[in-house]
């Protein structure tokens, strides 16, 4: 198996940056994003992902923050060194490139992914135990909560434009706010795998 090490950052960026063709094309990758200051939470993070699409191996890191109303995204080179920030301001993204290249896709498809890990979920939790479902937008939200701790959480399409799942596991459970745990990232839409560990995290 050929392994390619890509630091960039999340979700489509591993498929396009290791040359892969996705399912669908980038420009359908649905989904709304929420204004980050509809989270009261503020966190910084630098995580550490490891995954695969098909029999490609990817490996990148990235540091995240949300603060206010401005959550960042910064990806960085293999050297440690900046490569692309993405920030998005109440519904305002942009990005800022620190190489010579641009990035081939939506930005917000990396936002996407952050809102679903993190900030995206079902209201009013920590939740009774067992599996709890909601309508978000256009998509059908599922949870399931044991001991007061996010065990796992999905998305589907109303109207199955991706067929599949998106299915988020946190490993022995997490409460939004905490140290994120060992998370793993299967995109049914994609066909992408990530694991992604947390090597730093404060509270702002």
């Amino acid at each position: 198996m050929r392994r390619t090490t890509v630091r960039l950052a999340w979700g489509l960026v591993v498929l396009l940056a290791v040359g892969c063709r996705p399912k669908a094309p980038p420009g359908s990758y649905p989904g709304e994003l929420v204004e980050p200051s509809s989270v009261a939470r503020d966190f910084m993070l630098r995580q550490r992902a490891e995954g695969s699409y098909g029999e490609r191996e990817v490996a990148f890191e990235a540091v995240v923050q949300k603060q206010g109303d401005t959550l960042m995204v910064l990806t960085l080179t293999p050297y440690g060194s900046r490569a692309f920030l993405v920030e998005q301001k109440g519904q305002e993204v942009r990005v800022e490139k620190f190489i010579p290249r641009d990035l081939p896709f939506d930005p917000r498809f990396i936002l996407l992914d952050v809102q679903r890990v993190f900030l995206k979920g079902l209201p009013d939790g920590p939740r009774d135990d067992g599996w709890h479902r909601q309508r978000i937008d256009d998509e059908i939200v599922r949870e399931r909560w044991e001991g007061g701790r996010l065990h796992e959480r999905t998305y589907a399409r109303r109207d199955r434009q991706p067929k599949g799942e998106i299915v988020v596991r946190y490993e022995g459970g997490w409460v939004p706010g905490e140290r994120p745990p060992s998370i793993e990232l299967h995109n049914g839409w994609f066909g992408y795998r990530l694991v992604l560990d947390t090597s730093d995290y404060q509270v702002l």
